[in-house]
């Protein structure tokens, strides 16, 4: 890496990426190789040293880094990364992140996660300044279980829900109710049931998805919970469905219905979906693809 540097004198923006898992502690046979090679053997250690960066990257504006590691550490990792050099004179702040299956060092905002499977056991990431919250830098929630929020993701705009054991309105809440939040998947249609006699409207979710079938009954709890819809990816087990979720979703734009039984919507086609639809009669400029699996729907708004 000095070589490699050392002919860019010139260069102001570098990043570097090691997706393979780097061995920085177990560095004895890189050691035993060096007395046998001609030309020098780096320790890989040095690579997660801030003090030995600073002699090769002085002269950069920007520097990210995303380093994985074989071994977990601790926070001490991050020392070599909290000088004067990293956090006052260039402002380069760095993380540590040990949740996931391997460890990984990197800077931030560039590296910061933006998608997180939450749990109970999940930690925020370490890092070089207390006041960065990595946690506001995660833009996909993924909850393989809901359980109770302890941790500001304000800026995350789409929640997925795994599973749903145990679900009920008031564990669903703090997830729906998330200020930035425009996307919403459930792999049950339980989440539809949750809302039917719910009064308020998220009129931020803009995007929804529920992979499992959805009686009519549901239908109307959707387009009054969840008025501003622009995109639907939804089963269904009925033509009916279709009429009602296109009608009543005013803004939606883009729709994707999928079915399991195909021989009971035999006749669905354009021309079914102008005459049952009184949207689709008076502005009938859309496409449609249908097949034996689903119906896929541009519309417009105008």
């Amino acid at each position: 890496m000095n070589q490699f540097l050392s002919k860019l004198p010139c260069l102001m923006h570098f990043e570097l990426r090691i997706d393979d898992p780097i061995d920085v502690f177990g560095t004895q046979q890189l050691r035993e190789w060096s007395r046998y090679s001609n030309g020098d053997v780096e320790v890989p250690k040095d690579i997660v040293d801030g003090n030995q960066w600073k002699y090769l990257i002085s002269h950069l504006q920007t520097f990210d880094f995303r380093f994985c590691l074989v071994h977990r550490s601790n926070e001490e990792i991050l020392d070599t990364f909290r000088s004067s050099f990293w956090i006052e004179q260039k402002q380069w702040f760095v993380a540590y992140d040990n949740q996931e299956s391997s460890s990984c060092l990197f800077t931030i905002p560039r590296f910061a996660s933006k998608n997180v499977i939450y749990s109970p056991g999940y930690c925020t990431p370490s890092s070089t300044s207390s006041s960065l919250h990595l946690d506001e830098y995660v833009d996909v929630l993924t909850l393989p279980n809901v359980c109770r929020l302890k941790h500001r993701f304000v800026n995350a705009t789409s929640v997925i829900l795994e599973k749903d054991d145990g679900l009920c309105l008031e564990t669903i809440l703090p997830f729906v109710n998330l200020p930035s939040l425009q996307s919403l998947s459930s792999v049950k249609a339980s989440l539809v049931t949750l809302f039917l006699n719910y009064e308020t409207k998220f009129e931020s979710i803009r995007s929804l998805r529920i992979d499992a079938m959805v009686m009519r009954s549901h239908a109307k709890a959707i387009y009054v919970v969840f008025p501003r819809l622009e995109r639907l990816h939804i089963g269904i087990s009925d033509q009916d469905t279709i009429i009602l979720l296109v009608d009543g979703l005013k803004y939606l734009s883009i729709a994707i219905f999928t079915y399991r039984h195909p021989l009971s919507l035999k006749s669905l086609s354009r021309a079914w979906l102008v005459e049952k639809s009184p949207r689709l009669m008076a502005n009938n400029n859309f496409t449609c693809s249908i097949n034996a699996e689903k119906l896929s729907l541009w519309m417009s708004n105008e």
